[in-house]
């Protein structure tokens, strides 16, 4: 099957003053395609900008030059793009279902179809106990998992993720790599993930893209075999093929 073109960055450039003088250059003519109902995984090295690209693609911040172009069907919609930040940036008011269903209400307004729909995911990432808690009563790694939650109940047609399981224990990210692997393969979602993880980006990404430091231009990139349908977490790391691909990955990112 051909690879359909979703976001496509073109020649994109961005630079930044920080506040003790200078110029900090982030990109420079940089180019990326990302296909339409994969996962593309970027590692590379701290502060070359991974950040700041998902930020530019996701219209939060501007590009001195270049431009960001999405070619994903429905598109257009209000809730086309989720976004989850390495800071889970729940609201410290709201408990854990109201942080999970924020998008639903801002998106849909409140439905108890939606509700329930919140309410089973929360259950699904081990939550249902702590519904009712405040974010203060929460560990890390159940904060990401609200947020986490939170940006898959919009059913964004594009999902960016910015190391969305940094804080989770072993058990509960193999859980949360396998709902995405799922939300992916069922809708169709085009998913961009920021990670350090070697072995996570192996494991969920189809492309693999290695940038180098600032200013970030692309080193390398991988392509990993295995369809999508045929993936399970815990089972990619137990491949045989998942050694090949670490050893790979590994070497490209030490090259960059």
């Amino acid at each position: 099957m051909t690879d359909i073109v979703g976001v496509e960055v073109r020649n994109l450039t961005k630079t930044f003053s920080p506040p003790n003088g200078g110029l900090l250059r982030v990109f420079e003519n940089l180019s990326l395609v990302f296909d339409q109902g994969s996962i593309t995984c970027i590692v590379g090295p701290s502060g070359c900008g991974k950040s700041t690209l998902l930020n530019i693609i996701g219209g939060l911040i501007p590009p001195d030059d270049g431009d960001v172009r999405f070619t994903i069907p429905g598109f257009d919609d209000t809730h086309a793009i989720g976004y989850m930040f390495q800071n889970d940036r729940l609201l410290p008011w709201r408990n854990t279902l109201q942080n999970a269903t924020l998008g639903l209400e801002v998106v849909h307004g409140k439905k108890s179809i939606f509700r329930d729909e919140a309410k089973s995911l929360l259950e699904t990432f081990g939550l249902s106990e702590f519904e009712q808690a405040w974010p203060s009563e929460l560990s890390e790694g159940m904060k990401q998992r609200v947020a986490f939650a939170r940006t898959l109940l919009v059913h964004p047609k594009l999902l960016l993720l910015d190391e969305p399981f940094s804080s989770v224990d072993y058990e509960i990210r193999l859980q949360l790599e396998n709902v995405l692997l799922q939300r992916c393969l069922e809708e169709n979602t085009t998913v961009i993930m920021v990670t350090h993880d070697l072995e996570e980006a192996i494991v969920l990404g189809k492309h693999i893209f290695v940038l180098s430091p600032r200013p970030a231009r692309l080193v390398d990139s991988l392509v990993i075999e295995e369809p999508l349908d045929q993936r399970e977490a815990l089972q990619m790391r137990r491949s045989r093929e998942f050694g090949f691909y670490l050893g790979k990955l590994a070497a490209q990112v030490l090259k960059s």
